[in-house]
């Protein structure tokens, strides 16, 4: 089983909003909780979109 450390970036295959495909999308990781599950976010170059969207300023 591979361990992932918070920070780390990770191609996940996110399913489309109408769940009929899916796209490989990059995600950051938040938590690797030691089993088969992760916490991710998904990282984008669009403007947010949502609530709970968080614009990242002065990253580099």
């Amino acid at each position: 089983m591979q361990t992932y450390r918070p920070g780390q970036i990770v191609l996940l295959s996110f399913p489309f909003a109408d769940v009929m495909g899916t796209r490989r999308r990059p995600a950051l990781v938040l938590l690797d909780t030691g089993d088969a599950d992760i916490v991710v976010a998904r990282v984008t170059s669009q403007a947010d979109r949502g609530p709970f969207d968080v614009e990242l300023v002065e990253w580099h």
